[in-house]
C-alpha cells in the first residue's frame, strides 16, 4: 500500500494574499519576491513595517493588522515557500 498523500499545511489567515504583490520571481516588478527568505527576515520586516521603521506605502497598514502571533505564522509559512 502507497503512502497517504501529504497536503501542504494551510495558509494562516492572511499569508494567502502576499503573493497577489510578491511573485515567486520578480520579473521585472519594483515589489520584491519573497521566495528564498527566512523566516526571521520575513518576520523583521512585518514587525519594521508595522512600527514605522521601515519605509512602506501599503505594507505600513497591512502590518498594523496582523498580531505577533499572526506575523509569525506567515514569515513561517512564507519561507517554507507554501503558497
Amino acid at each position: 500500500m502507497g503512502q497517504p498523500a501529504v497536503s501542504p499545511p494551510a495558509a494562516p489567515p492572511g499569508a494567502s494574499s502576499c503573493s497577489g504583490c510578491h511573485a515567486r520571481s520578480a520579473n521585472g516588478h519594483s515589489i520584491p519576491s519573497l521566495q528564498g527568505l527566512s523566516a526571521p527576515d520575513i518576520l523583521g520586516a512585518l514587525q519594521a513595517f508595522r512600527n514605522g521603521e521601515r519605509e512602506a506605502t501599503v505594507m505600513g497598514r497591512i502590518a498594523k493588522g496582523f498580531t505577533d502571533g499572526e506575523m509569525r505564522a506567515i514569515a513561517e509559512w512564507l519561507a517554507r515557500g507554501d503558497e
